[in-house]
């Protein structure tokens, strides 16, 4: 399970898709099997945004349908005792696997938005195993670390401080759902009544706090009420069902320096408007 999907898990579980007339399940594959999946005709919806844009660089006929999560689901966590960023100054910090979000994203963060550079500033180490870098944590290895939304929660339970979540800082899409463009066209109001679902998930998650809670024990099993309830209170304004054009843009534009930068994009050839593959007047 993936935090960026909990409007899925809710609208599911509650019932929101069945109030539309909906008969939804879910399909577990792995991403490329998921991808090529959507892309032919084995599943109708797929939460995976830079699936989708890398899919329509490549010429694809898609559209991305409603929203999900605007916030990468990461968060620094600091030892007992540390209130705030600039505490961590000369500390050692756990980060995830270097190049890779769960370190690009705190070192960036920490540096435009708090002055600290690595490096000179403060020390980090590459933990990619969360487990592990939670272990770190918890026996005072580390200051600080780089931990997703859930085990920040796993975290807060245990009395650790969440100093802030990157997503403040760096707001990226992440789940934003994508039908075929033939889907699109041949089941409009399928479609139509799939974006109410899951906006109305989203109004769930952003004010009832019973529901979500045991929606996130069910698929994240989490029977710590403490964690249930600080998952929720880290996730609940991360979600919106619509699709903010400049963040579809920075997806469009990450993907394409991509393919760029491996030498696999036409030379000459200008990446297309990402705004064309939002059904924007139907999710409006």
């Amino acid at each position: 399970p993936d935090v960026a999907h909990l409007p899925l898990y809710v609208a599911l579980d509650a019932g929101l898709f069945k109030k539309e007339g909906l008969k939804a399940a879910f399909v577990a594959m792995p991403e490329r099997a998921l991808a090529t999946a959507g892309l032919g005709d084995g599943v109708d919806f797929v939460p995976m945004a830079e699936a989708g844009a890398r899919a329509a660089l490549r010429g694809a006929a898609l559209r991305f349908v409603v929203g999900e999560s605007l916030f990468p689901s990461s968060a620094i966590v600091a030892q007992h005792g540390i209130t705030s960023v600039v505490e961590l100054k000369y500390g050692l910090l756990g980060l995830g696997q270097v190049g890779q979000a769960g370190y690009r994203d705190g070192v960036a963060v920490l540096r435009d938005r708090f002055g600290l550079v690595l490096d000179l500033d403060y020390r980090a180490v590459s933990l990619p195993d969360e487990k592990a870098r939670f272990a770190a944590l918890e026996a005072g290895d580390i200051q600080a670390g780089m931990f997703s939304l859930v085990y920040t929660a796993k975290a807060q339970a245990r009395g650790y401080k969440r100093l802030f979540r990157t997503g403040s800082f760096v707001p990226r899409i992440s789940g934003t759902v994508w039908t075929r463009s033939q889907y699109l066209k041949t089941n409009r109001d399928t479609v139509r009544r799939f974006i109410r679902a899951v906006a109305r998930a989203i109004e769930v998650i952003h004010t009832d706090g019973r529901t979500t809670t045991d929606v996130i024990r069910n698929y994240f099993k989490m029977p710590n009420p403490d964690e249930t309830r600080a998952l929720w209170h880290n996730v609940r304004d991360i979600y919106s069902a619509d699709i903010p054009p400049r963040l579809l843009n920075d997806l469009f534009m990450a993907r394409y320096e991509h393919q760029m930068h491996r030498g696999v994009w036409p030379l000459g050839k200008t990446p297309p408007d990402a705004e064309y593959f939002i059904a924007r007047d139907l999710l409006s």
